[in-house]
């Protein structure tokens, strides 16, 4: 066997196994490029900007994790010099600091680069609007964002896509609201009742007593607003009776 022909066999070798021949979603019958966003993210946002406890510990943790921004260091001070003020101009510390507060909230963070006045220029866009279009070996192909039934394509070199909790066929990453997503709509829920039984229950109900038919104070009671009072029927001042609903002072 001649030399060249073993090394065709090594090349042809190399190349099968260089091949990636993994798929990442083995379950899904017809395969869509467009990965789907995780489900209820919309709502991850609407958690940081409507729950305080969700608000304060994302952008706490964000300004540990970004601080008070960078700091450069290099021998050569003009080198210093020019990366410090490309990173003033593209406003370097706010990209980094809405970077890390979306990868916290949602699980990923796109930030699309191009090219402006000959300077590269950076700017994050809204998470739930952009989606990664994959193969089913895991390659990403490119990304589309959707605003308003417009759609705009992106390839993979336009967009720098950051991710937290990164793991194989999940490109969206894994936020830290996504696995208290179901406990924070409990706690709303709770939240909401509690309101509307103090709102409702905590204050005496009168019931105006008078010879109306039973159906029609069933009917009043459902239909009831909160702290109004209930009269059914005709009477005269002397043929009415006024009882007043004592609550338990527990629920007050």
């Amino acid at each position: 066997m001649s030399w060249l022909f073993r090394r065709k066999i090594q090349v042809e070798t190399a190349k099968s196994v260089a091949e990636q021949k993994g798929i990442l979603k083995p379950e899904t019958h017809v395969w869509r490029e467009e990965v789907p966003h995780p489900e209820h993210l919309s709502e991850f946002g609407k958690f940081y900007r409507e729950n305080a406890v969700v608000y304060s510990a994302i952008n706490s943790l964000a300004n540990m994790i970004v601080g008070v921004g960078y700091f450069t260091e290099a021998e050569d001070q003009r080198a210093k010099e020019a990366v410090d003020s490309y990173a003033e101009k593209v406003g370097l510390d706010q990209i980094m600091i809405q970077t890390c507060k979306s990868m916290l909230i949602y699980g990923y963070a796109p930030v699309e680069r191009f090219w402006q006045n000959s300077t590269l220029m950076l700017k994050p866009l809204p998470p739930e609007t952009v989606y990664v279009r994959m193969n089913p070996k895991g390659e990403v192909l490119g990304y589309t964002q959707k605003v308003f039934g417009n759609q705009v394509n992106f390839t993979k070199d336009e967009i720098i896509w950051f991710c937290h909790n990164f793991m194989p066929g999940m490109p969206y990453g894994v936020g830290l609201i996504e696995p208290i997503y179901t406990l924070l709509k409990y706690k709303n829920k709770i939240l909401e009742d509690i309101c509307k039984i103090v709102h409702r229950y905590a204050s005496p109900l009168n019931i105006w007593i008078t010879r109306a038919d039973v159906a029609s104070l069933k009917q009043a009671i459902e239909q009831r607003q909160p702290d109004e009072d209930i009269f059914i029927g005709r009477a005269a001042p002397e043929d009415i009776n006024v009882k007043t609903l004592e609550m338990d002072p527990r629920g007050r």
